[in-house]
């Protein structure tokens, strides 16, 4: 039916919907569409997911290691156990998403929002945090050891509970 419909409309003169994706297609590029997706435990490992939606997507313990997600939408997604090594997350939206247990050693989040995500248990070692929003982020267990925090916005607190922060700059 929505094949249909969408057949009809390109006919009628609406070419957008040429590009119509059935429900639950998420296309790995650039740009992408994929508002709660469910892709968990996916190997995305060195993917270009710049400018993607990826908000309120299920990436549970998926592979997104070298991953290319600058300025991509992750609010609210679920990014738990996800390894996000080296990722480029430059000013990514990860506000109230779930990275807890993540990895993030590495990865370059310089300007990113990370407000009210959970950060517990997640490794963020060697991270660039430049200029990041953390406030209200959650950083219980949290290994911070020679991340760089230099402009970063957060409350000095929530560092009380990281589990490692040596060599952390602006910490």
């Amino acid at each position: 039916m929505k094949r249909a419909l969408a057949a009809l409309l390109l006919a009628c003169g609406a070419p957008a919907l040429a590009a119509y994706e059935p429900a639950g297609v998420c296309p790995i590029r650039p740009g992408a569409l994929c508002i709660e997706a469910d892709l968990p435990g996916a190997d995305l490992a060195g993917a270009d997911l710049a400018i993607a939606d990826l908000s309120r997507a299920n990436l549970k313990g998926a592979n997104l290691s070298g991953a290319n997600l600058r300025n991509a939408d992750m609010d609210r997604a679920v990014l738990a156990g996800a390894n996000l090594s080296q990722a480029i997350l430059v000013s990514a939206d990860l506000s109230g998403a779930d990275l807890s247990q993540a990895n993030l050693e590495r990865a370059n989040l310089q300007g990113a929002n990370l407000e009210d995500a959970d950060l517990r248990g997640a490794s963020l070692e060697g991270a660039d945090l430049r200029g990041a929003k953390l406030r209200g982020a959650r950083l219980k267990g949290a290994r911070l050891a020679g991340a760089d925090l230099r402009r970063a916005v957060f409350e000095p607190r929530i560092l009380r509970d990281a589990a490692d922060t040596r060599g952390c700059r602006g910490c």
